[in-house]
């Protein structure tokens, strides 16, 4: 036989010392290293061992980490160091016999093993054969998991079956003291004394297994010191063995006097002997017929006599209890009877119970649940007892929440597990926070908040269960007639997890272990925690998302009606450096919108007063702008006075003396009580509303955005213009707004239109020239019209008016040739032309409408020339992408689903100065002289005739696009257009398109 790699030092005189596990204690077979084999070694060592009968193949050690014990064939799966798998199956009785279980580390012998080969997929963690044992299985517990007693404990199928019909000195059970047999000791002293009645029950007689299910545990017999046997008289004579006949020679010695028991297992009035519990540890023999392992003594049945020998002979152990008792004279009795009763020794100290020890975690084949100790960051699913009853509430967004703080024997020490679980819509679907009852609760996202670990787990991903330990039952909630498919998550889900055997038995003993942990006198307190209390800190100290409180002075609160919110400019005059220096304040002053604080704070909220705010937090908004969250504070309203008591409120008022003294400009008692001002009535270093009308609008460098505005007042330090620009602004006076990090809003504004812009704070470029700055442009610029319901807007936009009347009735209208171009031609020749130009259409009460002015094309988008046409999906209508060229929506495989047209728009300018955008996209074709559409990015004589015939009414728009020249120099000719209008909803509010309509360029 081949020997393993390990073995080969092995002297050559005597080279097999051991012929069989027959010759060896199998104790000290297992600890001898020279007999591990190799797992890759093992079919050949097997095949030798089948060859030599004799010799003794050796053992192999794994983990298991797989059972199939209820099946036909059971079998398990064993894991080494290496990761490697290998299966072995068993017989039934084998597997019972073994009682083996998850995580136990094992040796087994390669005696009477079989190698086959293993069916299924492959797989490099798993051996391509398995052991198959059909026969008997030695097997040895390294490590048995949850029960170190069993350690070193050896199981021999074959040897337990021979011991059990061949060795009737088997030694019965030692009595158990925590009620495993309730057995009064006095009644067997009084059968002890007593003649026998009749024959009793030998104990060969008893059935061939013991009462406990136990099995045998070492190669040596063990007699409990209880058993009280003699030889026997009466039955034939028997040769017994030196080794029985040993035993029985101990068996009838003496034993120490058995203690008093009374109730519920508690001994008096004597000792109970250190070994009462411990069984005879006898030297291993060397020889063959010595080594046979330990059979646990068998439990005797009830009405058995422990001092009766089998075949009725009765035992010699003390003969004190047949002599007959003297009879007492009545002296004696009286003495006797004035006696105090003995004072009872105290009672031997309260036993620890088992379910303390309990091991926290769980894993099946489909889910692991760690001990709540060892929750890390990340995704997780639970068990655990709840310890706080907790009701459910209504977050934020409505949607309904409950908190569970979990423990279990990992984290009893420590502070609870707090997971917070969401629901959409019922509160019936989140998990019961009973306190002493069991959740278990999967999808929960763990993450650190505050130095320490909390769960979240939200309606898509909740799945739970619960457990009354009180009834032993599990449960979900109670739906009412409400139905699943109300969770909004879909007909097929809900979060009600049916848990398996596995699952089921760890609740048990958790509610085992909860019950004898609250029932331990000796057990700490378990104390929930409360939250880390938040700290008063300063804006300009804090980041994003953290919860804080603050003292603040409100700098400004504006009302906007038209959607019922409150903007807030509130200041601790701390400077954050995320904020950006343009706007009132600069980085000292920070903005909050809100709609949700109570209507009586808001009213009392004024600029300059002072108010304590708690759980306040610093965000970032949805154009990426860093502003607070009011969301949940709490509001408390400071007075100036109380600064002699309130030491943060003092320190405000030191900072914000420092703050004016370094910038006396901002002081807010210097702003003007009328909330809107003019272009000529601005200065340096001031901060002003102003209603103004946009003239142009361009990017002239980086992260800005210059608008061209003018309210028709002159501002004797006008702002600086570029050549390029001023052509467009037709001689109007202007003022400059630089628009910093919020060009994407910019870009949507409506040339002409009239806005409010809030918070202009006013500066010198490099030019000496005055420059407005204007930071969070979605909510500082703010179209507005004369339908407002602000007295002071409307007032305003009167005064615009009769400044503009007034500058153009000094002043000609600027016109730029009163000759049409003939290169555009209209079917509309019966259409008058509409009195007042670009003013009359948007002023137009009637829509639809069609219009006929005279206006110059100064403009087009997209910029170039080949993006005019684009491609959409004939049935559904949508565009398509560049890059995909078919339909995803309709499936359009082959492509013929999708067509190409035109879409483009012109800016119309006509000679008053007003501008239209109208776009060219239903009537693209007519216009274009009947040029059919396609891919201009491919067609390139398409592109071309495009461009010649657009040429003529638009060539410097063109030329400028294509970088021909810098500026645009001549003025494109004026043209005699139609244009029609129709009503449109642009984000619920009405507005107007407008479009060319009956017009053809001349080819």
């Amino acid at each position: 036989m081949k020997r393993p790699a390990n073995a080969a030092h092995l002297s050559t005189e005597n080279p097999r010392p051991f012929k069989t596990t027959r010759t060896l204690n199998l104790t000290e077979y297992f600890s001898d290293a020279q007999f591990e084999v190799p797992w890759l070694e093992i079919p050949e060592v097997v095949k030798d061992s089948r060859e030599d009968a004799d010799d003794e193949p050796g053992w192999i050690i794994g983990t298991v980490s797989m059972m199939w014990p209820n099946v036909r064939d059971p079998k398990i799966m064993i894991q080494d160091s290496l990761e490697k798998q290998l299966e072995i199956k068993l017989t039934k009785s084998s597997a019972k016999l073994l009682d083996l279980g998850f995580k136990d580390t094992i040796k087994i012998s390669l005696q009477h093993a079989q190698v086959e080969s293993r069916r299924g997929a492959s797989s490099s963690s798993k051996l391509p054969f398995l052991l198959s044992f059909p026969g008997n299985i030695t097997v040895m517990y390294v490590l048995k998991h949850g029960n170190s007693d069993l350690d070193g404990t050896v199981i021999d199928t074959l040897k337990r079956e021979d011991q059990l019909q061949e060795d009737w000195y088997g030694t019965p059970a030692p009595l158990s003291v925590n009620g495993d047999m309730d057995v009064d000791l006095k009644v067997l002293r009084s059968q002890a004394a007593s003649p026998a009645s009749g024959p009793t029950r030998a104990l060969s007689d008893a059935p061939s297994s013991p009462l406990d299910g136990s099995f045998p545990t070492s190669p040596v017999p063990k007699l409990s010191r209880t058993n009280c046997l003699t030889s026997p008289s009466t039955p034939a004579p028997i040769t017994p063995s030196p080794n029985e006949a040993s035993q029985v020679r101990e068996a009838s010695s003496p034993l120490p006097p058995r203690p008093e028991r009374v109730a519920d297992g508690v001994f008096l009035s004597e000792t109970i002997p250190p070994d009462f519990h411990e069984e005879d540890r006898r030297p291993t023999s060397k020889r063959a017929e010595d080594a046979q392992p330990n059979v646990k003594g068998r439990q005797p049945l009830n009405g058995t006599d422990l001092n009766q020998k089998p075949n009725g002979v009765e035992s010699t152990r003390h003969p004190e209890a047949k002599k007959e008792k003297k009879k007492k004279s009545k002296k004696s009795r009286y003495k006797e009877g004035n006696q105090k009763p003995a004072s009872p020794a105290p009672p031997p100290p309260p036993q620890r119970n088992p379910a303390l020890d309990m091991e926290p975690g769980l894993k099946t084949p489909m889910s692991i649940y760690p001990d709540l100790a060892s929750v890390r960051v990340g995704w997780h699913s639970v068990i655990g007892v709840v310890v706080t009853d907790f009701q459910p509430q209504v977050g934020k967004g409505g949607n309904p929440f409950v908190t569970l703080e979990l423990v279990d024997p990992s984290n009893i020490s420590d502070r609870p597990l707090k997971v917070t679980c969401f629901t959409n819509k019922h509160d019936i679907f989140l998990p019961p926070a009973r306190k002493n009852h069991i959740v278990l609760v999967r999808g929960i996202k763990v993450s650190e908040w505050r130095g320490n670990l909390n769960g979240a787990v939200y309606a898509d991903r909740m799945k739970w269960v619960a457990f009354d330990p009180s009834t032993g039952r599990f449960y979900h909630a109670e739906l009412g007639g409400i139905s699943k498919s109300d969770a909004d998550l879909g007909p097929n889900f809900d979060p009600f997890y049916m848990p398996v055997d596995a699952e089921i038995d760890y609740f048990v003993k958790l509610g085992q272990w909860w019950r004898a942990y609250t029932e331990d006198d000796q057990r700490p307190v378990v104390v929930c925690q409360p939250s880390t209390p938040r700290e008063h800190k300063l804006i300009g100290e804090m980041d994003s998302n953290q919860f804080f409180d603050a003292t603040v002075e409100i700098v400004r609160n504006d009302h906007n009606r038209d959607v019922q919110q409150y903007c807030l400019l509130i200041s601790d005059y701390s400077p954050h450096p995320q904020l950006h220096s343009a706007g009132y304040m600069g980085q000292y002053a920070i903005q909050c919108l809100t709609d949700r604080l109570p209507k009586e704070d808001l009213a009392a909220m004024d600029a300059g007063t002072y108010w304590s705010v708690k759980n306040v937090r610093l965000k970032y908004g949805r154009i990426g702008t860093l502003e607070c969250d009011f969301y949940d504070v709490k509001l408390k309203q400071l007075s100036e006075e109380s600064a002699s008591v309130n030491a943060r409120l003092a320190e405000l008022l030191k900072r914000k003396q420092d703050y004016l003294t370094m910038c006396p400009h901002e002081d807010p008692s210097k702003t003007p009580d009328s909330g809107l001002a003019i272009v000529s009535a601005l200065k340096e270093h001031g901060c002003y509303d102003i209603i103004a009308e946009l003239a142009y609008s361009c990017n002239d460098v980086d992260k800005c955005t210059d608008l061209y505005v003018t309210d028709y007042s002159r501002n004797p330090t006008p702002s600086f213009i570029p050549d390029r620009v001023y052509k467009k602004i037709s001689d109007r006076p202007i003022f400059v707004i630089g628009v910093f990090g919020d060009r994407h809003i910019v870009r949507d504004l409506d040339p002409d239109s009239t806005y409010l812009f809030k918070d202009v704070k006013v500066v010198r470029n490099e030019f000496g020239k005055i420059k407005g700055k204007i930071n969070y442009a979605d909510k500082n610029i703010i179209k507005v019209s004369k339908r407002s319901n602000q007295e002071s807007v409307i007032s305003a936009l009167k005064a615009l008016e009769q400044r503009k009347d007034r500058l153009y009735a000094s002043q000609p209208i600027p016109t730029m040739g009163n000759d049409t171009s003939s290169s555009l031609r209209h079917r509309h020749v019966d259409q008058e032309t509409t009195t007042g130009g670009i003013r009359a259409v948007r002023a137009s009460g009637k829509c639809p409408n069609k219009f006929r002015i005279r206006a110059r094309i100064v403009d087009y988008h997209p910029f170039e020339l080949f993006d005019f046409s684009a491609q959409r999906c004939k049935k559904c209508k949508k565009e398509i992408s560049i890059k995909l060229r078919a339909c995803v929506d309709c499936d359009d495989v082959s492509r013929s689903l999708s067509e190409w047209y035109f879409r483009f728009f012109l800016r119309l300018k006509d000679e008053n100065g007003d501008h239209l955008v109208i776009s060219v996209c239903d009537e693209a074709k007519d216009f274009l002289g009947g040029l059919n559409p396609s891919d201009l990015r491919a067609d390139a004589a398409s592109l071309k005739t495009l461009t010649d015939r657009l040429k003529k009414i638009c060539k410097p728009v063109i030329d400028y696009h294509d970088g021909v020249e810098e500026q645009p120099g001549l003025e494109s000719p004026l043209l005699d257009i139609c244009i029609k209008s129709w009503p449109i909803t642009v984000e619920e509010v009405p507005k107007r398109a407008y479009a060319v309509t009956g017009c053809e360029i001349v080819v």
